[in-house]
C-alpha cells in the first residue's frame, strides 16, 4: 500500500514537472507560431521564420500584390492627374490630386513618414514623381517578425504606358494579418536603407505592435483559385514576350532553350514572327501536375498553341512552349506504356504542333534521310513548301491507316483550324526508332 502511495506521488511530481515544461516552452515560443490559408482554403499551421525567403502562399502573395497595385494606382494618379482625368476643369483636378496624395499619405508607413518629415501639405514635394505607367511583380519575399507582422520585400517593373519604356521599383510592404492592414515603404528608402538584402537574411526594420486601420490601408482576403493564377501567368508572359523577350528567354526552361532556342536571337526572331499570337493569347483548357521539384500547368489556347509553366514559387517558374521539343512525363508515360500504333499518332500530333508553331526545324530534322534529300536539301525549301501547302493552324483527322513491316503509313485529311470546311488530303509515312524518336515523309 505504502508503494503505491509512492507512485501516485511520482506521476502527480512528473505530471507537475510536465506542465511546468510545457508552460515555459509556450512562453518562450509564444507568438512563434502563425496560421496562414492556402489556395484551397485551408487553414496551414507555420513556424514564424524572420529570415528572408521567397513567398510559397499564393494567397499572401496576392494580398501584398493588390496592395501595391492599389499603393501605385495612387501614387501615379497624383502626379498624373491631368493625364487621367483630361475632363476635368483645373479645380477639379487640383482637388482630385489633393484627394490622391492623403490616400497615399494614408499606406504610407510611419517609419518612411517621420524619415522623410512627411506631412499631408508637404507630399507632393516629398515624394519621387513618377509617369503613368503598368506594374508587374517579379520577386517577392517574406518575413515573418511577430504572429501577426510579416515584411514584404517587392520587386518589380514599371513600364510607361506612353513610350513602354521599362523601369524598376522595389518597395517594403508591412502587412497586419490580425487587422488586415498594410502600410508601404517606398522605393527610395528600399534601395538606400535595404538594397542589399539577401535570401536568408534578417531584416532590421521598425516594427509595430499593429497598423492602425485608417480610411485606406485596409486589404481583403480573397482566396486565389488556379484560373485565376494561370490567367494571371499567361498575362504576364504575353506582356514580357511584347516588352521584356529577353527576360523570357531567361525563363526558359534550360534543356529546351538549348535544344529550341540556342541564341536570343533565334528566340526573338519566333517572337517577332508570333506578334500577333502573343497580342490575343486566350486559355481555353489546362492541366495542373504536382511533383517534388515543382507544379506543373500544362495550358492550351484557343488556337491550339501550348504554354507550360514549371512553378518552384509563387510567379516563379521555368517555361516551355511547346510539348515536343521535349517530352513531358504525361507523354512519356503514354507512349512507353502505349502500342505501337498509339506511339505513332503521338508523334503525328507532334508534327501537326510544330507545324502550327513555324518550328521548320523540328520537322527538318524528323525527315527521312532519302526523303530529305531528294525533296528537301535546305530547310528553307521545307519551310516554302509548308508555308504554300499547309494552312496557318491546322488539326487533322485520320481516315486509315496500314503497317507494312515497321513503316506506318497514315490517310489524314488536314484542316484550317480557322475554318473548318477547307480541307486537305495528306499522307503521312512514318517509322518508329528507339529513345522515342522516328523519322518521316509525307505526300507532296
Amino acid at each position: 500500500m505504502l508503494n503505491f502511495k509512492k507512485l501516485i506521488i511520482t506521476l502527480i511530481i512528473i505530471i507537475f514537472i510536465l506542465i511546468a515544461i510545457l508552460t515555459i516552452y509556450i512562453y518562450v515560443n509564444r507568438g512563434k507560431v502563425i496560421y496562414k490559408i492556402d489556395e484551397s482554403g485551408d487553414e496551414i499551421q507555420y513556424d514564424l521564420d524572420e529570415k528572408l525567403r521567397l513567398v510559397t502562399v499564393r494567397n499572401d502573395f496576392y494580398i501584398v500584390k493588390n496592395c501595391v497595385n492599389q499603393f501605385y494606382s495612387y501614387y501615379i494618379a497624383i502626379f498624373n492627374t491631368k493625364e487621367i482625368y483630361n475632363n476635368l476643369d483645373d479645380a477639379m483636378i487640383k482637388d482630385v490630386q489633393k484627394q490622391n496624395a492623403e490616400t497615399v499619405y494614408d499606406i504610407l508607413d510611419v517609419q518612411y513618414i517621420k524619415d522623410k518629415a512627411i506631412t499631408k501639405e508637404n507630399i507632393l514635394t516629398k515624394l519621387e514623381k513618377i509617369k503613368t505607367s503598368t506594374i508587374d511583380i517579379k520577386n517577392m519575399y517574406i518575413s515573418e517578425k511577430t504572429d501577426n507582422i510579416s515584411i514584404y520585400i517587392v520587386e518589380g517593373t514599371l513600364r510607361e504606358n506612353n513610350t513602354n519604356k521599362i523601369g524598376k521599383f522595389k518597395v517594403i510592404v508591412k502587412i497586419d494579418s490580425l487587422n488586415r492592414t498594410f502600410s508601404i515603404i517606398p522605393q527610395d528608402f528600399v534601395e538606400k536603407n535595404y538594397n542589399d538584402l539577401q535570401i536568408g537574411d534578417n531584416i532590421d526594420i521598425e516594427i509595430p505592435e499593429n497598423i492602425e486601420e485608417n480610411t485606406n490601408n485596409q486589404y481583403i482576403y480573397r482566396p486565389i483559385s488556379d484560373e485565376t493564377y494561370i490567367t494571371d501567368l499567361i498575362n504576364q508572359h504575353k506582356l514580357e514576350c511584347l516588352y521584356e523577350t529577353e527576360l523570357v528567354y531567361n525563363r526558359l526552361d534550360e534543356e529546351y532553350r538549348s535544344k529550341r532556342f540556342e541564341t536570343l536571337d533565334k528566340f526573338q526572331k519566333y517572337i517577332k514572327d508570333n506578334q500577333e499570337k502573343y497580342k490575343f493569347i486566350k486559355i481555353q483548357k489546362y492541366k495542373k501536375n504536382i511533383s517534388d521539384d515543382y507544379t506543373e500547368y500544362i495550358c492550351v489556347d484557343s488556337n491550339g498553341n501550348n504554354y507550360i509553366f514549371r512553378e518552384s514559387s509563387v510567379m516563379k517558374y521555368t517555361l516551355l512552349l511547346d510539348t515536343y521539343t521535349i517530352d513531358l512525363s504525361e507523354f512519356i508515360e503514354k507512349y512507353d506504356n502505349g502500342t505501337d500504333k498509339t506511339k505513332v499518332e503521338l508523334n503525328i500530333g507532334k508534327i501537326v504542333e510544330a507545324v502550327n508553331n513555324k518550328d521548320y526545324e523540328y520537322i527538318y530534322n524528323q525527315l527521312d534521310e532519302e526523303f530529305k534529300n531528294n525533296n528537301f536539301k535546305t530547310k528553307d525549301i521545307l519551310e516554302n513548301y509548308i508555308k504554300s501547302n499547309f494552312y496557318d493552324k491546322n488539326n487533322i483527322n485520320i481516315d486509315k491507316y496500314e503497317k507494312q513491316n515497321d513503316i506506318y503509313i497514315y490517310d489524314l485529311t488536314l484542316k484550317n483550324a480557322k475554318n473548318e470546311l477547307q480541307t486537305k488530303s495528306l499522307k503521312i509515312v512514318l517509322k518508329l526508332e528507339e529513345n522515342r524518336n522516328f523519322v518521316m515523309s509525307f505526300s507532296m
